[in-house]
């Protein structure tokens, strides 16, 4: 893995918390300096910008590092460009990332995206002041746009749903993750010591680490706090967003990952949850089974008895 360091720069107050920013990076070489941007006007002063691209032959990590040194405004006080020799998985990269960082908290968000306005950080970081230590991870706005990043098309979640979601328990949340990913990892930011605790990222999914992660610290007791302000402008396109014939192969890993998730996270406490969440959660495990294995037929989706029960659910 190569990679290059800025050193932090000197004069700023140590006291000061350091907000790290995780920009992953993948055969998006031609939209990161869109996402560079939108970092680098943040008006917040003490930022940790970490770079990570997963085997992308094209990535010019040189080219990453002038263009930081040359439009950032003070703002940045670390800067750490990585690059792994082989395509490693979205979550494997990220946890490469997160074990680099050196700042009080961590917000991740892809290369093709961008932070919604010059404030995102200071919000957070705000919010997180405001708040104190019952916030340890926050999920803001994500705005979803068309594929240049120019016309808003929806919510990912709109205010409404964001305020219901700030006034359910974890375990309420854990509910309605069960059911859907709630909350987009772009515009979520948590505390490193949270991270610390209940991560890395499961390896064992290779492209789905949010709702993955959701899904463990709700179960767990951590609450999800809402922020009511814009975090994310979310690019259309990717394997999330492709219809089932396009990207094959990644939409297969992409479904199996799916599939794992469930069974690890959703299948075992399957007793638990009350009876309308396991008819949509039952459903979408069928529904989902049926799909990609379509998609992949020679792809063996099938957790081990300690990840799942050998047996669906009765219902």
């Amino acid at each position: 893995m190569d990679k290059s360091i800025v050193e932090p720069r000197t004069g700023k107050e140590p006291s000061f918390p350091v907000y790290s920013i995780i920009i992953p990076h993948y055969h998006q070489m031609d939209m990161i300096f869109e996402a560079l941007d939108s970092v680098l006007i943040q008006t917040y002063d003490y930022i940790e910008l970490i770079v990570i691209d997963d085997g992308s032959p094209e990535f010019n990590g040189k080219a990453v590092e002038q263009y930081v040194h040359k439009n950032e405004r003070g703002n940045i006080v670390n800067l750490l460009v990585l690059q792994n020799e082989i395509n490693l998985g979205t979550t494997k990269s990220l946890n490469i990332a997160c074990a680099a960082v050196t700042g009080d908290f961590i917000h991740i968000f892809a290369a093709d995206d961008a932070l919604a306005n010059s404030d995102v950080v200071m919000n957070f970081i705000q919010y997180y002041e405001s708040v104190g230590d019952d916030a340890q991870i926050v999920s803001g706005m994500a705005m979803m746009y068309d594929e240049h990043l120019e016309c808003m098309e929806a919510y990912f979640n709109t205010p409404a749903v964001m305020r219901n979601y700030q006034k359910m328990t974890a375990k309420q949340q854990y509910e309605e993750c069960v059911q859907k990913c709630i909350y987009a990892m772009g515009a979520t930011s948590m505390r490193t010591t949270l991270f610390r605790e209940y991560g890395p990222f499961d390896e064992r999914s290779k492209l789905v680490e949010d709702w993955f992660f959701w899904l463990t610290l709700t179960h767990r007791g951590v609450k999800i706090h809402s922020g009511l302000f814009p975090v994310l402008l979310h690019r259309d396109g990717g394997v999330s967003h492709s219809p089932e014939g396009n990207m094959a192969p990644h939409a297969a890993q992409y479904g199996a990952d799916l599939l794992l998730i469930q069974e690890s996270e959703i299948l075992p406490y399957f007793s638990t949850l009350p009876l309308n969440v396991q008819l949509i959660a039952f459903d979408r495990y069928i529904t989902e089974s049926m799909a990609y294995r379509r998609l992949d037929r020679h792809r063996p989706i099938k957790a081990t008895p300690k990840e799942s029960s050998a047996t669906l659910p009765d219902i």
